[in-house]
């Protein structure tokens, strides 16, 4: 039986870090070292850590000044020994035959990495998510088209819910960018999935992600848009390196606008405010390249960017109004949909 290392991060989740780990404990895969990274807290984490790694030997346990979730996974990746890598955040738990199930995946298809369905869990309402491909993805071409469609269909898998070959990620230094506050598990995926010969699929919820607003990794920003470009320099120059098409990188910058305006949305921005964000994306030079991409995005990117490139920036902020004014209602419509 094959090590699996399960790297989990964790900042100031005293209250749900025992949960994590006993999930993580009293899986029905034996051959597991649990290795959980302390990111700085400040509320009772590590006392909580210490307290089940006391029964349970295969827990190894380091801590680091606050640097942030990226470098809190890095650490883990230094420190693994498995075969293969898991991740999973200290303020989520999993099912019992979480590791059975990936191990299980990758052996039908010898794949490189399993990705797996996904439970989002939000107060006491469950939504499962079961994940949307079936079979083995293999081929650049493949795995271009796996890429364009997980932003398409706003399902970038994050690195949690999936197993990774170490072997991979050894032999290629695949590590998580440190310089970007969010979307450092996305770079890692893109950087991954151009290593890999066959990606696997379980469609079965396995993992149990809690939207809390509270954790390593869901911080609010400010400068959003700038913050939106630093990243998209990221997926250009990986994808480019990957030696993806213009096409990947255009769905990524529209993905990078839509972000924007959600967060200026979130916040209610004044018209003022407004209209100078869509202004100063309107006029980047890669606006244009974007453009001509239109019509390979989903629906909505299609209509933000076909307004933008008209300057009818009030029909956007509307747009968003009322999609701000409907999305609770509407996501438990849709998450009821789609248990």
């Amino acid at each position: 039986m094959e090590l699996v290392s399960v790297i989990v991060p964790a900042y100031n989740v005293a209250s749900k870090i025992r949960r994590c780990l006993i999930s993580l404990c009293k899986q029905t895969y034996p051959c597991l070292e649990i290795i959980v990274i302390d990111d700085g807290s400040t509320d009772g984490t590590a006392e909580e850590v210490r307290k089940v790694a006391k029964q349970d030997e295969r827990i190894r346990f380091i801590t680091q000044e606050n640097k942030g979730v990226a470098a809190a996974r890095n650490k883990g990746l230094e420190a693994a020994q498995g075969v293969y890598i898991a991740f999973c955040d200290g303020d989520d738990f999993v099912s019992h035959d979480y590791i059975d199930k990936l191990t299980e995946g990758r052996k039908r298809q010898d794949a490189d990495w399993v990705i797996s369905g996904f439970c989002k869990v939000i107060g006491k309402n469950r939504y499962m998510f079961g994940e949307p491909y079936e079979g083995a993805v293999v081929s650049q071409k493949a795995r271009e088209l796996f890429l364009k469609e997980w932003y398409k269909n706003q399902h970038i898998p994050t690195v949690w819910g999936n197993l990774y070959r170490g072997e991979i990620l050894r032999r290629y230094g695949i590590t998580f960018p440190e310089n970007l506050e969010h979307g450092e598990d996305t770079i890692f995926n893109i950087r991954y999935v151009s290593r890999c010969k066959r990606i696997d699929f379980v469609k079965e919820p396995l993992y149990f992600y809690e939207e809390s607003g509270q954790s390593l990794t869901s911080k609010n920003h400010k400068d959003i848009w700038e913050k939106q470009l630093a990243i998209f320099k990221e997926y250009r120059d990986m994808i480019g390196m990957c030696g993806y098409s213009e096409v990947c990188t255009a769905i990524f910058f529209a993905r990078g606008i839509l972000l924007a305006l959600n967060h200026a949305n979130e916040k209610q921005w004044n018209a003022t405010e407004w209209e100078r964000l869509c202004n100063i994306m309107r006029i980047h030079p890669y606006f244009s390249v974007c453009a001509m991409q239109r019509k390979e995005m989903d629906g909505f990117a299609r209509i933000v960017t076909a307004l933008l490139d008209k300057r009818k920036y009030g029909w956007i902020k509307t747009l968003y109004r009322i999609k701000r004014f409907g999305h609770d209602y509407l996501q438990k419509v849709y998450y009821r949909f789609r248990r």
